[in-house]
């Protein structure tokens, strides 16, 4: 798993897998989810993050291991933002989600 903030578009993007996107569902809050062919969840994307988006739903929708589960938790409650920087150093900077330990 990796996720990208991109401060310009004030948008955060999480990479479940690296599955072809099939179609795109949007949730009830505006996140917008990647669905591959199998209906397998590839990626989530949040406009505004620090906006608040509900997770609950996604995890409980789509089978996701643990350690995902507990990164997109963990990822939901950083505070993403322009000048946050937790946020990455620009731009459509990326990083990598590894285990239990990153956050």
């Amino acid at each position: 798993m990796n996720y990208e903030f991109d401060r310009t578009a004030d948008a955060l993007y999480i990479r479940i897998s690296n599955a072809a996107i099939d179609h795109q569902e949007e949730m009830d809050d505006g996140a917008i989810v990647d669905v591959d062919m199998a209906g397998e969840i590839v990626g989530i994307d949040v406009m505004s993050p620090d906006e608040g988006w509900d997770a609950g739903p996604i995890i409980s929708r789509w089978d996701l291991s643990a350690i995902d589960v507990e990164m997109i938790q963990k990822l939901r409650s950083v505070a993403f933002s322009r000048a946050n920087p937790l946020s990455s150093a620009g731009a459509g900077a990326s990083n990598q989600l590894v285990g239990a330990a990153a956050a």
